[in-house]
């Protein structure tokens, strides 16, 4: 939640594709490695496991975010059209 709403963020910031999707997966990355670092019950941590899917669905999010949000910019234009 927290990586779409800092994806959500940087999209409006920037309009970039490429970019998108580095930071998303960036972030992804970064917030799970916290949660693979915390031990499991029996002192294992499964570093590949939790943070290879929060890099792929970082990437997912920081594409979504740039390709189906709307900009800053065009919201309020449509809004001066229609009023």
């Amino acid at each position: 939640m927290v990586v779409g709403l800092l994806c959500g963020w940087f999209a409006r910031k920037v309009q970039s594709t490429t970019l998108g999707v580095v930071v998303g997966a960036a972030l992804g990355l970064l917030f799970a490695y916290l949660v693979a670092a915390m031990p499991s019950a029996n002192g294992h941590h499964y570093y590949l496991e939790i943070m290879l899917p929060g890099f792929v669905v970082g990437a997912i999010v920081g594409f979504l975010t740039q390709r189906m949000g709307t900009h800053l910019g065009s919201t309020s234009e449509s809004m001066k059209r229609a009023g």
